[in-house]
C-alpha cells in the first residue's frame, strides 16, 4: 500500500514537473510493489505511457499497452469496476493507432473507451472527460476509414458540453447564493460577466443522440487525455501532433469575453495568466531561436517563377493541411501538418505569426498588459468547470469544420475554446492547450473566411502558446510548429519574407526538441519541406540548396508506416518539391516520381474528402506537364478526366484559382492538338476564372497571369476582352507589389498580355518590358530561359508588324541565349534551340 501510494505521488509529480525520470522511478517502485504482492498495473501503464509521451519510443508504448491490457484482465477476472483501466487502455491504443496503418487498432480503442464510459456514472466528475476520450477514439476510427464515426464523435462531444454547461451553472449559482444566473464571486477574485448558463445550439449534423454517455480518461494519476495536441496530417488541417480529435458538436450561446480581456480580437496582447504573470504574445521567443512577429505587413512576396511564353506553366505550389493544415493539397500552397489539441494525444503539426523579425531577435513592441480581471494584478479565480472538456470539445468541432468546411461550426468551436481559456485560469498546462486550440480554430476560420484579421489573432495566441514551456517535448514542439504554419499562411497572404524565414526556424526548433527519430518528427519534416520549397520559389536560383533540402525533408516525412490520413498530403507535398526541381533542372525522373507520389496520395483519399480536388489537380498538372515534354496523349486525357472531376465537385474558394488554372492549361494543350475552337474558349474561361480568383499580392498570381497571357496568342471570340482583363490585373498587381521576383514575374505576364492586345503602343511597351525582365533575372535563375524566350517572341511580333531588321536579329540572339542557359525546363531550351 505504501509503495503504491509512493508510485501515485511520483506519477503526479512527474506529470506536474514534466520530468520523465520520475516515470522511470515509478516503474521501479511499482515493480517492487508487484513483486511483493501489491502494486497497481494501472499506475504502471500510466508511467509507461507518460514516458512514451516524452521519448516516443515504440517499445515504451508496447510496455504501456501490455500493462493496460493486464490491468483490464485482472479487474475483469475479479469482477471489479475497470472504468479507469479501460480508459487507460483506450488512450494507449489511440497513441498506437496514430502510428499504425491498421484500422483495427482505432476500433479497439473505441471499444475500450465505450466500456470506460458505460462504467462511469453520469454524476461522476470523470464522465464528461471520458466522453471526450471516446470522441477522440471515434475520430481515429474516422481517419481509419469508418465514415460515420466522426458524426458520432460530434454527438458525444455535444452531450459532454451540455453537461458541463449545466454543471457550471449549478455550481456558479450555489457560489453566488442564487440560481444559475452567472459566474461571479466576490469583487476581488471572481471572473464576473460570464453567463453561467451556456445555451448549446443543437445544430443537426445527422447524429443520433448519445444518451448522456461520455468517456473520460483514466484517473488515479493518469495524465489528462484532454491536454494533448495532435497531428492532423492534413497538413492538418493543423501544427505538429499525434492525431487529432475530430467531430462536431455545436456550442451555441455566445459567451461575452470582451470584459475579461481574454483572447478578444483587437485586445492588446490578450495576456496569459500562468501563475507567475501574464505571458505576452509579443514576448521574445529567443529560447526557440525565433523572434515573434509584430504587426501585420502588406509587403509583397519577392517573387515566384515567371511562366514562359512558349509553354504554359501550371501553378503547382509545392504541396498542401495539412493538414493539416490547413492548408490544402491543391497546388496553390503546400498543406501543412497542423496540430490540434485533442482528446488525448499530444504531439503534432500542418500548420504562422505576425510580421516576424529576423530569427533570434525580438523587435516587436511589447503588447500593453491589460488591467482587466485577467491581468496578473487581478489574481483571478477561474469559474467552476473543466477547461479540458471545453477545449477538447472545441478541437472536435474544429475537426468537423475542417472536414466539412462549415463556418458555423467554426464559430461554435471558437465560443467553446474561449470558455476553456477562461476556465484554465492560471494553470499553465491547461492554458497552453486552450491557446493552442484557439489558434487552430481561428486557423480554420481564416481558411474558410479569408479574413486576415482572424489569422492575426491566431498568430497572437499561437505565439503565446509556443512560449509556454510545459508538457512533453512532442506537445511543445507541436505548439512551436503550429506557430510556424500560421506564419507560412501569413507569408502567402502578404508576401512577407521574414514570416517564411521564421517558419523554417520554428520547424527546425521543433525538430530539435523531439529528435529525428520521434514519431512526431515526420510532421515537422513535412512542414519544413513545405517552407523550404516556398523559399526556393521566393528566391529563385539562390535557393538551390533550399530545394534539395526540401526534398530531403519531404523524404524524411514519408519514411516508415503510418495512418493513411497522415501520409496523404506528405506524399503530395514531396511530389510537389520534386515537380519544382523538374521545372528547374528538367530531369524527367523527378517528374515521373512526382506522378507516382500523387497517384499514391490520391489512392489513399476516399471520394468526397475535402482534399481530393486539390490532389486531383496536383496529379493532373504533373500529367499535363509530361504530355508537354513527351507528347504522350494518354497523359493529357487522364489529366482532363481528373480535372473535370475536381471542377465538378465545386472546390472550396481557396482552391478555385489553382484548379481552374490547371483545367485551363490542360484544355489549351488539347486545343493545340485538335484545333477545336470550343476547347480553346473553355480554356480561356477557366484561365480567366483563375486570374479573377487570385489576389494581387498572392505569390501565385504571376503563374495565373502568364498562363492566361500565353493562351491569348490564339484567335478567339474572347481574346480581346481576356487580354484587356489580363493587362488590367497585371498593372493592378504592380501598384501594390514591391520590387523583386514577383514584380518581375508579373511584368513578364504583362508583356505577353500587351502583345495579345496589340493596341497602339502595346508592342513597343511589351518589348521594353521584356528587356527589363531579362535584365532583372539573375544569370543562374531557372526562369532566365523563359524570359529570353518571351523577349524573342515579342521582338519577332514587332518585326512582323514593322519589318525592322534589328528586331529579327535581336530575337535570334535571345533564342540562342535561351538555348545556352544551364537551368530551366528542357522543353523551353529545346524550343529556343530549334
Amino acid at each position: 500500500m505504501i509503495l503504491s501510494s509512493v508510485a501515485e505521488l511520483l506519477l503526479q509529480a512527474g506529470s506536474e514537473l514534466d520530468d520523465p525520470e520520475l516515470f522511470e522511478e515509478v516503474v521501479e517502485v511499482i515493480g517492487n510493489s508487484l513483486a511483493a504482492g501489491g502494486g497497481s498495473l494501472l499506475h504502471l501503464a500510466q508511467a509507461h505511457r507518460m514516458r512514451y509521451e516524452h521519448d516516443g519510443a515504440p517499445e515504451t508504448l508496447a510496455r504501456a499497452e501490455a500493462a493496460a491490457r493486464e490491468a483490464v484482465a485482472q479487474y475483469e477476472e475479479h469482477d471489479l469496476d475497470a472504468a479507469d483501466e479501460y480508459a487507460e487502455l483506450a488512450q494507449v491504443l489511440r497513441y498506437r493507432s496514430d502510428r499504425s496503418d491498421d484500422p483495427r487498432v482505432a476500433r479497439e480503442a473505441a471499444i475500450a473507451a465505450r466500456e470506460s464510459l458505460h462504467r462511469t456514472a453520469p454524476t461522476d466528475e470523470e464522465h464528461t472527460k471520458r466522453a471526450c476520450l471516446l470522441a477522440g477514439a471515434l475520430t481515429e476510427c474516422h481517419y481509419a476509414g469508418d465514415a460515420e464515426t466522426l458524426a458520432e464523435a460530434v454527438g458525444v462531444v455535444r452531450a459532454a458540453l451540455a453537461s458541463e454547461a449545466v454543471r457550471v451553472g449549478e455550481v456558479a449559482g450555489d457560489r453566488r447564493g442564487g440560481g444559475a444566473g452567472g459566474v461571479g464571486g466576490s469583487a476581488g477574485g471572481g471572473i464576473g460577466g460570464v453567463d453561467a448558463v451556456i445555451a448549446l445550439a443543437d445544430r443537426e449534423v445527422g447524429v443520433s443522440e448519445v444518451a448522456g454517455r461520455s468517456v473520460a480518461e483514466g484517473s488515479g494519476g493518469a495524465a489528462d487525455a484532454a491536454t494533448s495536441a495532435v497531428d492532423r496530417g492534413v497538413g492538418v488541417p493543423g501544427a505538429a501532433g499525434g492525431s487529432d480529435v475530430d467531430g462536431t458538436g455545436a456550442v451555441g450561446g455566445a459567451i461575452a469575453l470582451a470584459d475579461q480581456g481574454v483572447g478578444v480580437p483587437g485586445a492588446a496582447g490578450g495576456a496569459a495568466v500562468d501563475g507567475t504573470g501574464a505571458v505576452d504574445a509579443a514576448t521574445s521567443l529567443a529560447d526557440l531561436g525565433v523572434g515573434v512577429p509584430g504587426a501585420a505587413s502588406s509587403l509583397a512576396v519577392d517573387g515566384t517563377s515567371a511562366a514562359d511564353a512558349a509553354t504554359p506553366v501550371a501553378d503547382r505550389g509545392v504541396g498542401v493541411p495539412g493538414t493539416a493544415g490547413g492548408s490544402d493539397a491543391d497546388g496553390t500552397s503546400a498543406a501543412a501538418d497542423t496540430s490540434t489539441p485533442s482528446a488525448g494525444h499530444q504531439p503534432d503539426t500542418p500548420a504562422t505569426t505576425h510580421n516576424s523579425p529576423s530569427p533570434g531577435t525580438d523587435t516587436a513592441a511589447p503588447a500593453t498588459t491589460p488591467t482587466g480581471l485577467l491581468s496578473p494584478s487581478a489574481t483571478p479565480t477561474p469559474p467552476p468547470g473543466r477547461s479540458d472538456v471545453w477545449q477538447i470539445g472545441a478541437a472536435v468541432l474544429c475537426e468537423w469544420a475542417d472536414q466539412h468546411e462549415d463556418i458555423g461550426v467554426v464559430e461554435e468551436a471558437e465560443r467553446a475554446v474561449r470558455v476553456a481559456l477562461v476556465l484554465a485560469g492560471g494553470e499553465v498546462s491547461r492554458r497552453a492547450d486552450a491557446l493552442d486550440t484557439l489558434a487552430d480554430v481561428l486557423r480554420c476560420g481564416y481558411l474558410l473566411s479569408g479574413d486576415p484579421g482572424v489569422l492575426e489573432e491566431a498568430i497572437l495566441h499561437a505565439a503565446e502558446a509556443a512560449s509556454l514551456r510545459v508538457g512533453p517535448p512532442g506537445d511543445r514542439a507541436g505548439r512551436i510548429g503550429k506557430l510556424g504554419v500560421l506564419l507560412l499562411f501569413r507569408h502567402e497572404e502578404t508576401g512577407e519574407p521574414a514570416d517564411l524565414d521564421a517558419d523554417i526556424d520554428l520547424q527546425r526548433s521543433a525538430l530539435a526538441l523531439v529528435g529525428d527519430d520521434h514519431p512526431d518528427a515526420r510532421i515537422h519534416f513535412n512542414n519544413l519541406s513545405i517552407a523550404l520549397a516556398a523559399r526556393t520559389r521566393l528566391h529563385g536560383g539562390d535557393g538551390v540548396d533550399d530545394l534539395d533540402d526540401a526534398i530531403a525533408a519531404g523524404r524524411a516525412a514519408v519514411r516508415g508506416d503510418g495512418p493513411a490520413h497522415q501520409r496523404v498530403l506528405r506524399l503530395s507535398n514531396l511530389g510537389g518539391a520534386l515537380y519544382a526541381r523538374y521545372t528547374r533542372d528538367g530531369r524527367l525522373a523527378d517528374l515521373d516520381e512526382d506522378i507516382d507520389l500523387q497517384r499514391e496520395a490520391l489512392r489513399l483519399v476516399p471520394t468526397g474528402h475535402p482534399e481530393r480536388p486539390g490532389l486531383l489537380s496536383n496529379l493532373a498538372t504533373a500529367l499535363t506537364e509530361r504530355h508537354e515534354a513527351l507528347g504522350v496523349r494518354d497523359d493529357l486525357s487522364e489529366a482532363l478526366t481528373y480535372l473535370e472531376e475536381a471542377m465538378a465537385t465545386g472546390p472550396a474558394p481557396r482552391r478555385v484559382a489553382t484548379i481552374a488554372g490547371a483545367h485551363g492549361l490542360a484544355l489549351h494543350a488539347r486545343y493545340s492538338i485538335t484545333g477545336d475552337q470550343d476547347t480553346l474558349e473553355r480554356a480561356l474561361a477557366s484561365l480567366r476564372t483563375a486570374v479573377e480568383a487570385t489576389a494581387p499580392t498572392d505569390p501565385h498570381l504571376p503563374f495565373q497571369l502568364a498562363n492566361l497571357a500565353v493562351s491569348l496568342r490564339e484567335a478567339s471570340t474572347h481574346r480581346a476582352a481576356a487580354a484587356a482583363e489580363a493587362v488590367d490585373a497585371a498593372r493592378g498587381a504592380l501598384t501594390v507589389l514591391d520590387e523583386g521576383r514577383t514584380a518581375t514575374a508579373v511584368r513578364g505576364s504583362l508583356l505577353l498580355a500587351l502583345a495579345a492586345r496589340s493596341g497602339d503602343g502595346d508592342l513597343d511597351e511589351a518589348v521594353t518590358l521584356a528587356h527589363r525582365v531579362v535584365a532583372d533575372t539573375p544569370p543562374d535563375d531557372p526562369d532566365l530561359s523563359r524570359s529570353l524566350a518571351n523577349l524573342a517572341y515579342v521582338l519577332n511580333l514587332r518585326h512582323q508588324s514593322t519589318d525592322a531588321g534589328d528586331d529579327l536579329a535581336g530575337a535570334l540572339d535571345a533564342l540562342r541565349a535561351a538555348a545556352r542557359t544551364g537551368t530551366g525546363p528542357a522543353d523551353v531550351r529545346l524550343h529556343a534551340a530549334r
